[in-house]
């Protein structure tokens, strides 16, 4: 990690007074663990500081807002963490960012200060850093925010970009977090009957298409009322579980929304999510990424289809 740009950020946050942190539409562990952390760091400073969640949470990150509570002021300056384009910021969030902190290696987010390190597993690792330059004792609730973020990101330590520095990140967590597998269960263990029922509709309609190179899934409005639960509990993992699939080297999770269709994608060694998913405006990690289409599910779908065709057939992998 660059420790110049790490100590600017810092010099910077010492001189604020005041903040609002922001994180990204369909909020994940890293972009809710790294706000809460850097929140609650920043208030340890004395300073006034508040996070912004603009949509319902999954219920498998829910306790990672356990005990935070919002205060009352006028921020004048704006944080985002894990925000890697303008299309992520919540529609109620503040557009001009002050200090943006991030990951992505497509991150175009325009800031006064930046600090985006395409090193770092997770935002959350970036975070820590932060905290431990601030001369701020970690908690047991920043360890559990942070090791929440980084668990996250790298798959619980199963993805590839995992590194060496995010085991020694998490180690030294652990030793203000001693029920860290209560969070993994939390995060990736816990399912409900729901949950089940709608796995099993999602992979009964999977499609496998170019000669089972590509999986694409759907959840769509009609499958969560039948089972009477909201688009935030659906479990993007199951894309994940998808390109496992012996052969499979994309695979494409649509989910349904009033405004449009939101995309996980996720893909196999040699090709890389995150320049599949610029091409729809989104973008994300070499391994999995997303995006958002304004068309309905089956046009989305199709356009989708039609264009991972030069992709999956032609080479164009962009890895």
């Amino acid at each position: 990690m660059n420790k110049e740009k790490i100590i600017t950020v810092v010099d910077v946050l010492k001189k604020i007074n005041n903040a609002v942190i922001i994180t990204h539409k369909s909020p994940d562990a890293d972009t809710l663990g790294s706000a809460v952390a850097l929140c609650l760091a920043l208030r340890k400073l004395g300073k006034y500081a508040n996070i912004v969640v603009e949509e319902e949470i999954s219920p498998r990150i829910e306790f990672l807002l356990e005990g935070y509570e919002n205060l009352n002021f006028k921020p004048q300056h704006v944080i985002s963490v894990d925000i890697s384009s303008n299309s992520l910021i919540p529609e109620s969030a503040p557009k001009k960012i002050d200090i943006c902190i991030d990951h992505h290696t497509t991150n175009n987010i325009v800031a006064a200060y930046k600090l985006v390190m395409e090193d770092a597993a997770a935002t959350g690792e970036i975070v820590f850093e932060i905290i431990k330059e601030m001369g701020i004792p970690l908690c047991k609730t920043m360890a559990k925010c942070l090791y929440a973020a980084i668990a996250s990101d790298t798959g619980c330590f199963r993805y590839s970009n995992t590194t060496k520095k995010s085991h020694l990140i998490t180690a030294e967590l652990m030793d203000y977090l001693k029920d860290f597998a209560k969070v993994n269960q939390k995060m990736f263990e816990y399912e409900s009957i729901k949950d089940f029922k709608l796995k099993q509709m999602i992979f009964a309609n999977t499609e496998f298409l170019y000669n089972g190179t590509l999986a694409i899934a759907e959840v769509s409005k009609d499958m969560l009322d039948e089972l009477g639960i909201t688009l935030e509990q659906v479990d993007v993992a199951i894309v994940s579980e998808l390109v496992k699939i012996e052969g499979v080297k994309v695979s494409a999770l649509l989910k349904e929304k009033d405004d449009g269709v939101k995309v996980s994608l996720r893909t196999a060694e040699g090709y890389n999510a995150a320049e599949i998913a610029a091409v729809w405006g989104g973008g994300g990690h070499k391994r999995a990424s997303g995006c958002m289409f304004e068309e309905p599910l089956q046009v989305a779908k199709q356009k989708i289809i039609d264009d991972l065709k030069i992709v999956l057939f032609e080479g164009n992998n962009g890895d």
